[in-house]
């Protein structure tokens, strides 16, 4: 028994060292071309950076030249994502890797906070100096949130004994590591979102809207139905719930059962407090959480739900449906319905199906109305009267599975070979998206108009950059001048971005950053874009 413990110690602290340790990851740099300028057909190059393994999300750290980069294994088919994992810090200035550590996409999450790089595994917390990635303190308790301006850590307390992580909210200085405060918090259905209200506040969503202290813990919340626990199965204890957070915006921290979650709407906001659905209730809150109304729902027919509101109203569609795990189970009937912003009072209520099995598969606002789709069915609704507009159903065997609205801007290429962005949803047509990666279009009165087509065909509009435009289509992207024109082309994905004058792409492994200075003579110009870019590789 003697030699066992002893194995177990030295197997414990082999592990404790290998985990804040890691070979260096080899990335190549090297100059390729990437595109050409259309009217001197000159041929322009990068610099491109390879990396051992698929790149899954990329973005430059605060403040920082230094970019972190997500790699990601694929499945032996490259069809999926695997969930191993490295995350690297590489400097861009002087293309090297300033760090890098093994990453488990189904266990681990990872902020960045001024007090270090935090890496969540299991419940635990481990905080690395971001320039260097040496262990600087472990910390037992599951981050879910980080206050840059007083250094403290806020999340909830991982069990030992029950390998999993609890409902006390616990704030940790992360200076020293010690804990300030402990709160009980209902985490069972996960944490949905966090943000702040002020310097010393925030407001957690889970089980319903907690206004929390981040000083001393203490604030006012009101708890709200969002799932159903099903005693009779059990599941494992599970904490790794986290690391789907950062990816999909849920916090799913714990289950001791079975259980269905997701039963509840986003929030939305205006300057006099937050609105939230539930599986039974509709609220509106101030910014401290104290509830300013309340209206009931039909709990027999609710489940996921969003709002959305004008100047007037709070609209919500429910649809019909229920999270267990990654799985969409029924729940309830899909309805529309609306309330009075200022008082909570129900306005109308209306069911959008008959059908038991039906499910809204997405929406789309459009002034005075709203399009739903639903069971390979598209209805325009009244925002006044909730009333059935205009309806038209899709025969499957010619358009596919309907399943969303083309949201993107794309780009129609004229016959005076000008190219002109329009919106997804213009004056006259509304595209439409199926399962099989086409789209067709309809009229205002839902009649469709033309072929089916494949979305590979489409271009899409990027970003701007002074006086040009890149659009893309796949993985080849054109710049358009100041006249719409065709003015070159390159090698850029719909996920590039721009900074300092320079534009970041990447495709597989490989980043590539292009001088637009040089590239088209221009100085100092602000992009359009963002900062950061997540693969849409599925």
């Amino acid at each position: 028994m003697k030699k066992a413990s002893i194995v177990i110690v030295l197997l414990t602290i082999i592990w404790a060292c290998n985990y804040g340790q890691q070979n260096e990851l080899r990335v190549l740099h090297n100059e390729s071309l990437i595109g050409s300028i259309d009217s001197n057909n000159q041929k322009f190059s990068c610099v491109e950076y390879t990396f051992p393994k698929r790149i899954y999300s990329f973005g430059f750290l605060p403040e920082s030249y230094n970019m972190q980069i997500m790699l990601r294994s694929l499945s032996k088919d490259k069809e999926y994502y695997g969930f191993d994992g490295d995350v690297v810090i590489y400097d861009f200035n002087n293309s090297k890797t300033k760090w890098n550590k093994s990453y488990n996409y189904y266990n681990n999450s990872n902020m960045y906070s001024e007090s270090g790089f935090v890496i969540g595994d299991m419940g635990r917390s481990f905080i690395y100096n971001s320039d260097n990635g040496e262990l600087i303190k472990k910390i037992k308790n599951a981050f879910i949130y980080i206050s840059e301006k007083n250094n403290i850590g806020i999340g909830f307390k991982y069990s030992s004994f029950e390998g999993s992580v609890t409902n006390k909210l616990q704030a940790v200085d992360l200076n020293n590591g010690k804990p300030l405060w402990t709160r009980e918090l209902d985490c069972d259905f996960g944490v949905d979102n966090v943000f702040q209200t002020s310097d010393s506040t925030i407001i957690i969503v889970a089980s319903g809207l907690h206004n929390v202290n981040i000083h001393t813990g203490k604030g006012y919340g009101i708890k709200l139905k969002t799932g159903i626990k099903d005693y009779s199965k059990t599941a494992g204890a599970n904490a790794v719930g986290i690391a789907a957070g950062i990816l999909t915006g849920t916090f799913v921290l714990s289950t001791g059962y079975d259980f269905v979650d997701g039963l509840q709407s986003g929030i939305i906001a205006d300057s006099s407090g937050l609105y939230m659905a539930s599986k039974n209730r509709i609220v509106k809150i101030d910014f401290n959480c104290y509830k300013l109304w309340d209206s009931s729902l039909p709990e027999d027919l609710t489940s996921k739900s969003s709002i959305f509101s004008d100047s007037n109203n709070i609209f919500l569609i429910n649809h019909g449906y229920g999270n267990r795990g990654n799985r969409k189970i029924k729940m309830g009937k899909p309805y529309f319905a609306c309330f009075d912003k200022l008082t909570g009072e129900e306005k109308y209520n209306n069911l959008l199906t008959v059908d038991d099995k039906a499910v809204v598969d997405s929406y789309l606002i459009s002034d005075s109305t709203v399009y739903v789709l639903l069971n390979n069915s598209l209805s325009e609704l009244s925002l006044n009267t909730g009333k059935l507009l205009a309806y038209n159903q899709f025969d499957e065997e010619i358009y596919g599975k309907v399943k969303t609205f083309l949201t993107s801007k794309a780009v129609n290429e004229n016959s005076d070979s000008t190219y002109m962005i329009t919106s997804y949803a213009d004056s006259t047509n509304i595209r439409l998206v199926t399962n099989n990666d086409t789209y067709f279009s309809i009229n205002r009165k839902l009649k469709v108009v033309g072929a089916v087509k494949p979305i590979s065909d489409l271009w899409f509009y990027n970003l701007s950059y002074g006086d040009y435009k890149l659009i893309t289509k796949g993985n080849k992207t054109l710049i358009i001048d100041s006249l719409n024109r065709r003015f070159g082309e390159l090698e850029a994905s719909r996920s590039a971005f721009v900074r300092d004058n320079k534009l970041y792409t990447k495709y597989d492994n490989k980043i590539k950053v292009i001088d637009l200075n040089i590239l088209l003579n221009v100085e100092n110009k602000v992009a359009t874009s963002i900062d950061s870019a997540q693969d849409d590789y599925h």
